[in-house]
């Protein structure tokens, strides 16, 4: 195995971003869990300004402390959204385990409309969430991205022994509008990395030289931000750049910025608090807000709400910055072989150990920059 892509597990230093959080409860209750949100981006204008293809999801499933119906996927319930106006539209069961999607390519929300989601159960339980304004964005466009060469501290085991290593790479930030208005914007940041990786040990004419790879799992954090005043510059994720394969050649990564409500906002604050700062032992605390009620009474966690999304594509190469970054993946190839030589990876990229590969490049994939 090649020990450059075995050791790129590298946790993003982020100052705001949402843990991933696991819902507890007391006793031997139970509570039902609500994901989901809707924009001002519908569906055809999603994959016409992004290549790919999105519909709004709503994702439902219980928790509790009693391990037998701890994190149960709901996969019969009736989800609709409601519409001010009287209109009705229904989501439809996936193919994933406790997921709905509203498949009307078309539909986007109005800033004239309020909004509620209504979830109905085979037991006939029945929630609701509160109603919801869309307000758009009125500071205009989502501005350009940038990067700065920077160093970052970084614990490493080194010899059997943890270290503070230094770590070379990249600050990548966006410039805030400065904002004139008497009350804050609520921002959050997500993140979707695709990039380049070629067999080190082939021929370019070799048909599985090149593939264009993804890993869910790198920059899958969120990065929150509630805005005064604007007219600075926001981090949104450190990208490292030696030793990193994703950055050898060309990488892309699709940044999505919505504009919350307030109380969305806050419950993502909430939770980024509750799930930092504690002893790793710590039990998750046992609630947090939601805009979500039962018709009896019963627990309801989760939280939907109505945004307002803009996107961005940004490109990189190891080549921009002003050191250079080495390709190490042939010299690791042979330092780190196995009896029977080099890893799969290095002969055929769909054998990359650091992530999904493909061989088709994606239609959107225009690393011009």
């Amino acid at each position: 195995m090649i020990k450059g892509l075995k050791c790129l597990l590298i946790i993003l230093l982020l100052t705001s971003c949402v843990e991933p959080y696991e819902f507890l409860i007391r006793d031997d209750s139970y509570a039902l869990v609500v994901e989901g949100y809707i924009s001002n981006v519908s569906a055809a204008d999603y994959l016409t300004q992004t290549g790919e293809r999105r519909y709004f999801t709503i994702k439902l499933h219980y928790t509790s402390d009693v391990s037998n119906i701890a994190d149960e996927p709901i996969n019969d319930a009736n989800v609709e959204l409601q519409s001010s106006d009287g209109s009705v539209l229904h989501y439809e069961k996936t193919m994933t385990e406790g997921e709905y999607s509203l498949m009307d390519t078309n539909f986007n929300v109005e800033e004239s409309l309020k909004y509620k989601l209504k979830i109905t159960l085979r037991n006939d339980d029945s929630y609701e969430s509160d109603w919801i304004t869309y307000k758009c964005n009125e500071l205009g466009d989502f501005e350009n991205i940038a990067f700065e060469e920077t160093e970052i501290d970084q614990s490493e085991v080194v010899a059997g022994s943890e270290e503070l290593v230094k770590v070379k790479g990249v600050n990548v930030m966006t410039d805030l509008h400065v904002n004139p208005n008497a009350k804050p914007v609520y921002y959050l940041w997500k993140f979707d990395a695709t990039w380049i990786y070629k067999a080190p040990l082939v021929g370019l004419s070799n048909p599985y030289k090149t593939c264009w790879a993804k890993n869910s799992n790198f920059l899958n954090k969120y990065v929150i931000a509630a805005d005064n005043d604007g007219g600075y510059s926001q981090k949104l994720f450190f990208l490292p750049t030696i030793g990193n394969e994703k950055v050898y050649e060309d990488f892309s990564v699709l940044i999505t910025q919505q504009v919350l409500s307030e109380e969305s906002y806050f419950y993502i604050k909430e939770i980024q608090e509750q799930t930092s700062g504690g002893a790793v032992s710590d039990k998750p605390p046992y609630n947090v807000i939601s805009n979500l009620t039962s018709n009896d009474g019963k627990l309801v966690l989760g939280h939907f709400d109505v945004v307002s999304e803009q996107f961005k594509r940004w490109y990189f190469n190891g080549n921009d910055v002003s050191y250079g970054v080495y390709n190490d993946l042939a010299d690791n190839c042979y330092k780190y072989a196995g009896r029977d030589g080099p890893a799969l990876e290095c002969f055929s990229c769909l054998e990359y150990s650091n992530g999904e590969a493909a061989l088709e490049e994606p239609s959107w994939w225009d690393p011009v920059h």
